[in-house]
This record gives structure tokens, C-alpha cells and sequence, in this order.
């Protein structure tokens, strides 16, 4: 009986940890005073339906468990303090031309970004800033050159100079909101470094650390190259140790296979099965020091992450139930990992990896027995095989579709084909880096012989993901939807009258999500400016048609371009208009590579009948779009103004056209990043009367309903 009040407490203090999303702080008492009246009720109500066993005490502990839960996160949450580096931060720190110095601890080893740079978090101490020395504190987020940082480990004191600035909130639908993430992590300031300098060596046990998950590295590397060796050790230690091909991440998390590059349950359980049939002829005891060892050196190889600690505390419950020669109660056993590293760092409450290890571990413990059971007409190795998969998926989808926007539609049938080479790659990893830390050369022979699997597992992700929809995606979800869906789990799991039904109720949530969607997708009629770094890239929605004009470069596609069209549940482009350039070029590629493109123009050709052009040359474009006349300029190249005619709406980047140009256009709005418009410019639109739309604060959208407004995530 103890044992389910300790339950009902637990998720209590979780549930308070989630409410933090919907109440501040400030708004703490009205919070409390509503729990404890909730709670009041309930304790009268609850103990009468008999089947949940519980008394007046035990709602009351519940409830002060969710309010203990609320004020520990917002307790824990970081605030940056009165010498934090982020108050350095001004409009000349962030100056293209003014350097900065700083000097303190490198906190994790550098690994590659999708810049193709390095990248680390960095605990500062001292700051000089033209000449002026003050000490800091606070963490900043730096990023470097990559023949900067090599040979850098965790400990060391290093000199930095470059440039300070303040990660910025998602400026584009759908686009990753890099600031919040690190503010999470205690992070509120960049840094953009240009040269480093080592002041000082590190601790004995980071340099050998990092140099021993080095060795694992290049032991599988040395005979298998590149990126098979890195895709070897990403699926032994994890992708956050191993800086593997960023194509091949994103190839694998869009066939659902993200899984098996991050160090997580599936990898403690191959590892304690093997130390477990291993010392299966010694005493319990003996097993349980072993699989205690290798289990802390399985977390310290890999990183204390959340997900590896969920499965690592786990595991030493499996090891204590066998010393102990009990059976391991997984309810209990998963509900008490989660308190304890949700005590640790309630934070981790956010932290995906977290969020989709428990639920995934939820799913295999709640619903694996029922399908399996469902699967009995199959031989027991198959019906796991498929089993295993579709039921960490049921508890993970809604998650993966509000964070992610899509649906990995082969992803269950690419796990079951992929889970018998993802065990032999992950157990001949594990056996070739013990062997190759101690004798290199042979654990890089032995792993040569792991190339077969890693070629089939590596083209099995490439035909995944080549088949038709293979990444459908679902348009932005609603946190409550999450909520409701989830509800409806637990209602099947929990409820025989519901799990009778199980069906009926799937579908009809099915139907009651979709058909909203459906509708709003088939009436929207939408023009979206994005924010961009260089020109300005159009995305047409009308109703179940789409376009994208200009596409820039690859960096664009795969942070903006393909982060919206999913955020819009957008799986086909009618049309992609760009110019005649080889950066547009590769990022058609790169687009296509997610998204299915029907027509594709050239500015110099003539374009295919999706939008109705006025005029269009290499280095604009005229269009008209719901009785409105639009005009993207993106080079002013031999540009010639006369064929273009009067224009309500001017694109621009804000300095492609000078002020003689500027003048030949008619128009009445004008959507361009002001911050590189000079001062004669600003004051002929301002004299004018030209409403400007900056880009710099964030994508433009237009729709014919609400008319123009700023996309702000702040």
C-alpha cells in the first residue's frame, strides 16, 4: 500500500515540475492557494472511489508534493548574477570590428556545430575589453575555428579573443529557439572566438579521459574511415562524444532511428546482458561489483546525461533484484530513476533526451506485454522484434510530432529491419574499443569486420528515407493536444472499459486532431517572409498550393527553410523559383533531399504557371498574389528598373539598392532589414510615408484576413 502512495507522490512532484510551463513565479501564491483547494476536495472526494486505494493523507502529500515541485524548478532555474559576462554585452561588444578577450575554464570537450565549427561551453572569469580588466562570472557559449581547438580538453584555462553577443530567440516559424536552450543550461551569452591560447594545462583525469574516448574514436576509424568508424562509435558511446557527419544524423533521426546514435537504455541493456552472461558463473555478488563498474564507466565514458542516468539507475536496481534474488518491480524502479535525477536537476524536466528515454522506457514496461500478446500467431523473436519498437513509439509520438513537426512514417518497419545490425554493430563496438584502449591495433582490425553491417544499416536509413513520405510532416502542435493525447494513453492503459474500445477512442482522437488541421491548411492563404542573413527567401501558401522563392544556401534550407515547411505540415512544393547560382543550386539539393518539389525555375526561364509573374529577370522578381503586386529584389547587377511596374510590396535585404534605384520603384510598403539601411535611404521612405517591416526583429507574414504582421518568439 506504501508503495503506491510513493508512487502517487513521485508523479505528483513531476506533475508540479510540468505546470512550471503554464505558471511564473509571480504568479506562485494564486498557484498554491489553487492546488491546496484542489487538494482539499480531492481528499474528501478521492478515498471513496475505491479502486485508487487512497486516504486523506495521502491527497494531501500529493498536493504539497506539487507545490514543492513548482517552487523547486523555479528555484533552480538560472538567473544570471550581478557579474554575470552577459551584462558585458552592448551594442559595441557586438561590433564586427571589436575584439574582446576573456580568460577562464573550458567545461566539455569541442565538438563539431553544423557550421562546421567548433563549439564548447566556456566558464569565464576575467574579461578585457579594451584594456579595461573586470572579473566575471558565467558560462558563455563559444565557437571557433576548428584547427583552434585541437587538442583541447575539459579543465584547461584558456585565453580567448573575439566577439560577445546575446543568442537570439527564433527569428522564423518553426526555427530553433537557441537562446531559450541555453538559458536552460545557465548560458546567456555567446562568444565568437577568432584565436585561442592555453594558459594553463588541465586536470590529469579530463586530459586522460578525453584521450581515452579519442583512442576509442580512432580505433574505429583507423581501418573502417570515415564516417563508418564515427558511426561505430557514435552507437558505443554516444553522438555527443564522436562528432559524426551531420547528413548522417539527420539521415538517421529522419528514418526514427536517432535512437541508436545516443547512448541510452537500449545500450545499458546490451552491456548489462552481456556482463550478466559473462559472469553468469560467478556469485551474485561478484556480478553486482562488476555491473556496478562497468555501468559507472559506461556514464563516464558516455557524459552524465539525463537519458544514460535514467537507464544507468535502472540497471542498478536489475543488479540489486538479482544479488537480492528478487524480482525487479519496473514501475517503481523507473518512477524512482526519475526522482532522483529530477531532485539532482529539475531542469532535466525539459530536456528531450529525458522526456523521450522515460516515455520510451514507459511504453516497453505499460503496453510491450499487451502486444506482444496480440503477436502470439508469430514465432516469440519476430513478435519482439516489432513489438519493442511500436510500443516505445505509441508513448513517444506526440512528443516527437510537437517538438520535431513530423512523423518518421517507416520508422517503426526501418527499426524492426534495423535492430538485429544495430545489436551486432553496438556489441562488436563495445568488444573492439575494450580491446582497442589496450592494443589499438587489433581492436581496429576486429572492428574492419563490422563494415557489412554498417553499410547495410547505413543504405537501409538511405532507401528508408527515399521511399515516398518517408517524413510526413504534421504542421505545428498544440501543447494540449500533446496533453489530451497522452490523457487518452492513459486512459487505455489504466481503463478496461477503454481498452475494450481502444480503437473507437483512437480513432475519433484521430479524426477530432486532424480534421481541424485539414481545414485550416485548405483555407489559409499566406505570404511569409523569412528572416535571413543574406536575401530575403518567400514562402507562398495558397490554400493546398506552395512555392518558395529564393533559397540562398545550404545553412538556410536546413535551419529555416525545411524547420518551416514542417512547422506548416507543408510535404510538397508546387514550385522553387531561385537565381542562376551555384549556393542556390547545392541548397536545391540539399531541399529536395526532404521535401518533394514538383516545379523548379530558374530566374532566367520561364516559370510554370503556379504563381502569376508580372516580371521577372536574374535578379528580381514581380508577382501578383491576392490582388497585391510583390517585387523581390535580390541583386542589383545590371538591373534595369524599367520593365518593372508599380509595386505595393518592395523585398529586400536592406542594401542591394541605392537610393537613385529606390526612387524608380512605386510602392507602399517595403519589408527589408533596416539595420543595413543607411541614413539617406531611411529618410526617404520615412518622408514618403513607406511603412517599413523590419526582418531583423523577425519573419514578415501576410495573410488577407489579419494583414502584416512580425513573427516574434520572445
Amino acid at each position: 500500500m506504501f508503495n503506491n502512495y510513493l508512487y502517487i507522490w513521485i508523479i505528483a512532484y513531476i506533475f508540479g515540475l510540468l505546470l512550471t510551463e503554464f505558471f511564473f513565479l509571480s504568479q506562485g501564491l494564486f498557484f498554491t492557494i489553487t492546488v491546496l483547494i484542489i487538494t482539499i476536495i480531492s481528499s474528501f472526494l478521492l478515498p471513496k472511489w475505491r479502486k485508487l486505494k487512497l486516504n486523506i493523507l495521502s491527497c494531501f502529500v500529493a498536493g504539497v508534493m506539487i507545490i514543492a515541485g513548482f517552487y523547486y524548478l523555479h528555484w533552480r532555474t538560472p538567473i544570471p548574477d550581478n557579474f554575470d559576462i552577459s551584462h558585458q554585452i552592448n551594442s559595441s561588444s557586438q561590433n564586427f570590428n571589436l575584439s574582446t578577450t576573456i580568460t577562464g575554464i573550458i567545461l566539455n570537450t569541442p565538438r563539431l556545430n553544423q557550421n562546421n565549427n567548433a563549439r564548447f561551453v566556456f566558464q569565464t572569469q576575467q574579461i578585457n575589453n579594451n584594456g579595461q580588466i573586470e572579473k566575471v562570472t558565467g558560462k558563455v557559449y563559444v565557437t571557433a575555428p576548428l584547427l583552434q581547438v585541437t587538442g583541447l580538453y575539459p579543465s584547461q584555462i584558456l585565453t580567448i579573443k573575439g566577439r560577445l553577443y546575446v543568442p537570439s530567440p527564433p527569428l522564423n516559424p518553426g526555427g530553433f529557439d537557441f537562446g531559450g536552450y541555453l538559458k536552460r543550461e545557465g548560458i546567456f551569452a555567446g562568444f565568437s572566438a577568432n584565436s585561442l591560447e592555453i594558459i594553463k594545462q588541465g586536470n590529469w583525469w579530463a586530459r586522460n579521459l578525453a584521450n581515452f574516448r579519442q583512442r576509442i574514436i580512432q580505433t574505429h576509424a583507423h581501418f573502417l574511415k570515415v564516417p563508418y568508424g564515427n558511426l561505430v562509435s557514435s552507437m558505443v558511446i554516444g553522438s555527443r562524444a564522436v562528432d559524426l557527419d551531420l547528413d548522417l544524423q539527420n539521415a538517421f533521426r529522419t528514418a526514427g532511428l536517432a535512437h541508436v546514435l545516443a547512448a541510452s537504455g537500449f545500450h545499458i541493456s546490451l552491456l548489462l546482458g552481456c556482463i550478466l552472461y559473462l559472469t553468469r558463473c560467478y556469485s551474485p555478488r561478484v556480478q553486482l561489483i562488476v555491473g556496478l563498474s562497468s555501468l559507472l564507466t559506461y556514464a563516464t565514458l558516455t557524459g552524465f546525461f539525463p537519458s544514460i542516468l535514467r537507464a544507468s539507475f535502472m540497471g542498478v536496481a536489475v543488479l540489486i533484484a538479482i544479488i537480492n534474488d528478487r524480482s525487479v518491480k519496473t514501475y517503481g524502479s523507473l518512477l524512482l530513476a526519475a526522482l532522483i535525477l529530477l531532485l539532482i536537476n529539475p531542469l532535466w524536466i525539459w530536456d528531450l533526451g529525458f522526456q523521450l528515454s522515460f516515455l520510451a522506457t514507459w511504453g516497453l514496461i505499460v503496453t510491450l506485454p499487451a502486444i506482444v500478446k496480440k503477436l502470439d500467431f508469430l514465432p516469440p523473436t519476430i513478435a519482439n522484434l516489432i513489438a519493442v519498437p511500436l510500443a516505445a513509439t505509441i508513448w513517444t509520438l506526440p512528443l516527437v510530432c510537437y517538438a520535431f513537426n513530423r512523423i518518421p512514417v517507416y520508422g517503426i518497419l526501418t527499426n524492426v529491419l534495423a535492430t538485429p545490425l544495430v545489436i551486432i554493430i553496438t556489441l562488436g563496438g563495445i568488444f573492439t574499443a575494450v580491446i582497442g584502449v589496450f592494443i589499438p591495433v587489433l581492436g581496429s582490425a576486429i572492428s574492419y569486420l563490422l563494415f557489412i553491417p554498417v553499410w547495410l544499416l547505413i543504405n537501409l536509413v538511405e532507401i528508408s528515407n527515399k521511399l515516398p513520405f518517408s517524413s510526413l510532416a504534421v504542421g505545428e502542435v498544440n501543447i494540449f493536444s500533446v496533453i489530451i493525447a497522452y490523457s487518452i494513453l492513459l486512459t487505455i492503459t489504466f481503463n478496461k472499459w477503454s481498452q475494450k474500445r481502444w480503437n473507437l477512442i483512437t480513432i475519433s482522437a484521430l479524426i477530432l486532431f486532424i480534421i481541424p488541421l485539414i481545414y485550416q491548411k485548405l483555407n489559409l492563404v499566406q505570404i511569409t517572409v523569412m528572416a535571413s542573413r543574406s536575401q530575403p527567401v518567400i514562402i507562398i501558401q495558397n490554400q493546398n498550393n506552395h512555392a518558395v522563392i529564393n533559397l540562398n544556401d545550404k545553412n538556410n534550407v536546413r535551419f529555416n527553410v525545411v524547420a518551416f515547411l514542417r512547422n506548416q505540415g507543408i510535404n510538397s512544393l508546387d514550385l522553387v523559383l531561385i537565381p542562376y547560382d551555384g549556393e542556390n543550386k547545392t541548397a536545391l539539393n540539399l531541399l529536395r533531399e526532404y521535401i518533394s518539389i514538383k516545379n523548379i525555375s530558374l530566374l532566367e526561364k520561364k516559370a510554370v504557371k503556379t504563381i502569376q509573374m508580372i516580371a521577372k529577370k536574374p535578379n528580381y522578381f514581380q508577382f501578383k498574389f491576392a490582388d497585391k503586386i510583390w517585387l523581390l529584389v535580390i541583386n542589383n547587377k545590371e538591373l534595369n528598373l524599367s520593365d518593372i511596374a508599380n509595386t505595393d510590396i518592395l523585398i529586400w535585404d536592406g542594401k542591394t539598392l541605392n537610393i537613385q534605384q529606390l526612387k524608380q520603384i512605386k510602392m507602399k510598403k517595403t519589408i527589408a532589414n533596416i539595420d543595413r539601411m543607411n541614413q539617406e535611404i531611411l529618410s526617404y521612405l520615412e518622408i514618403n510615408n513607406i511603412e517599413i517591416f523590419p526582418l531583423e526583429k523577425g519573419a514578415i507574414q501576410w495573410q488577407e484576413k489579419t494583414g502584416f504582421k512580425i513573427f516574434n518568439n520572445e
